[in-house]
């Protein structure tokens, strides 16, 4: 997993890569980040909410953990919560 951030979230988006908007003290995020770890069909990268407030308020993230999948630099799909490895494996597919 890639830590995105401010500076290097542009360029990190040209390709394809599901992006997860998280937080140190969100329980969510951290179940969610240990499902992550083991998907291997995208890029992921993490975002801190705390740390990078421009790129939260620029998309939106209103509900931690959030995650979009990107494509060509354009939001293709997102959701907001935990979902399981089948779940999330399921998401990509239909992004």
């Amino acid at each position: 997993m890639l830590d995105v951030n401010d500076e290097n979230f542009e360029e990190n988006i040209g390709e394809r890569m599901l992006v997860d908007f998280w937080a140190p003290w969100c329980g969510s995020c951290k179940m969610l980040s240990n499902v992550l770890e083991t998907i291997e069909d995208i890029k992921i990268g993490k975002v801190n909410v705390d740390d990078n407030e421009n790129i939260a308020k620029k998309y939106d993230i209103l509900n931690l953990p959030t995650c979009i999948v990107f494509q060509d630099g354009k939001e293709i799909n997102r959701f907001t919560g935990y979902k399981n490895k089948e779940q999330i494996e399921q998401f990509i597919i239909a992004s």
